[in-house]
């Protein structure tokens, strides 16, 4: 049992999420998960407590500008500087700097970078984590901004099952880019849920510039067709390193991978799928990062996996390796596919009583893993550093 302060901010009515009908944290947490969440459970535990120190932004203010939101980020961890840019454009966009960039001795200095998908407002895209991980870690964020009350225009719409357009989010990554001290050559990205969709479509449009892609929840929607041949050639040729990680309470059913799901979600979003398309979706990744494929049938066989090989029944693949992980008191199954050269660039990661959300555990997780990898600028390679991101640092 943790008795930790600030429960009750699960209750607290929150502005920035009336307009989806919802109005606690509570509320958020049930409305996404499926019948098997545990909510009691869930507050009661460090992650229902780590969650809360991710949200505290969302709960103590009205305004992601706000005078207290700045001054926080300016003294958290190593410190950031946020900003929002080009707000009288169609792609404005927010970002976190190092305070240390802005030291007479760094000049010229150049900082990791991560292009997080938005989705609504930037409390939102703060509380999933990964600007606490850059803060700790003196690495540049930058996502879309959406004006506080402005309809949602960075939409998944796109004309049929074909993968929509990214040129809105093009312009804003080539534009931060240029104006910011980016390392080139470790540019990541991440999304979570629809901008997790969102996020494959720009990776395939710019395969040779991300040395790693961080997605939580879908590792890709169901509403799309999968890449197209040259697009999935392209994105081999020099391969993604990729860290998904999903609850096993998520309405959506990540995990395990061949899960089929037919019929409405509690709110009313149409994921109907076979286990024939759900299994072709991690296999796209195999295929991206040279790892041998996996068959349905081999997929399926995992359901019969004992304890001691949980991890892969909980994902729902055999892996190359695999633990059962207790971070937060919460059981994380990883699952690893390791590449053809012996390199692992692919986890899974499924996560105990955690709905469709972003939870605290979970940015760290994924940039412990990405961070070994980069780019050669000159010829887009991806570069492993030889440092293999282990499961028992937590």
């Amino acid at each position: 049992m943790y008795n930790y302060e600030n429960k009750e901010w699960f209750e607290r009515p929150l502005k920035t999420l009336e307009d989806e009908g919802r109005k606690t944290l509570h509320e958020l947490l049930v409305d996404m998960g499926d019948h098997t969440f545990n909510y009691e459970k869930y507050l009661h535990s460090k992650q229902g407590e780590h969650f809360l120190f991710h949200n505290q932004l969302l709960v103590k203010y009205t305004h992601g500008m706000d005078k207290g939101v700045l001054d926080f980020w300016k003294h958290y961890g190593k410190g950031l500087v946020k900003e929002i840019h080009d707000t009288d454009t169609d792609t404005p966009w927010v970002s976190y700097v190092p305070v240390s960039a802005y030291l007479p001795e760094n000049k010229d200095r150049k900082y990791p970078y991560l292009f997080q998908m938005n989705r609504k407002t930037d409390f939102i895209a703060e509380s999933y984590g990964h600007a606490f991980v850059c803060a700790e870690e003196e690495v540049i964020l930058v996502y879309p901004y959406v004006q506080p009350g402005a309809p949602f225009k960075l939409s998944l719409a796109s004309e049929g099952r074909k993968m929509p357009s990214s040129d809105i989010y093009l312009k804003i990554l080539d534009k931060s880019m240029e104006q910011l001290p980016v390392d080139r050559s470790r540019v990541y990205l991440t999304g979570f849920s629809s901008p997790g969709f969102r996020a494959v479509a720009l990776a395939c449009e710019r395969p040779s510039l991300f040395a790693g892609i961080m997605l939580n929840s879908f590792l890709l929607p169901f509403i799309w067709d999968l890449p197209s041949e040259k697009k999935m050639a392209e994105m081999a040729a020099c391969k993604l390193p990729i860290i998904n990680i999903a609850g096993l309470c998520d309405y959506g059913q990540p995990y395990p991978v061949y899960q089929s799901q037919s019929g409405e979600t509690n709110n009313g979003l149409d994921h109907n799928r076979t286990s024939e398309e759900a299994i072709s979706r991690p296999n796209m990744w195999f295929r991206i990062n040279d790892c041998p494929a996996v068959t349905l049938d081999e997929a399926l066989a995992t359901r019969d996996y004992g304890e001691d090989r949980r991890a892969e029944r909980e994902v729902g693949i055999p892996a190359s390796e695999a633990a059962t992980v207790i971070i937060d008191d919460t059981n994380h199954y990883f699952a690893d596919i390791e590449s053809r050269d012996g390199i692992i660039r692919t986890r899974f990661i499924a996560v105990d009583n955690c709905p469709h959300w972003m939870h605290g555990s979970f940015a760290r997780i994924q940039w412990d893993f990405v961070k070994h990898f980069s780019r050669d600028v000159s010829t887009g390679n991806s570069i492993f550093d030889g440092t293999p991101a282990p499961f028992d640092k937590y």
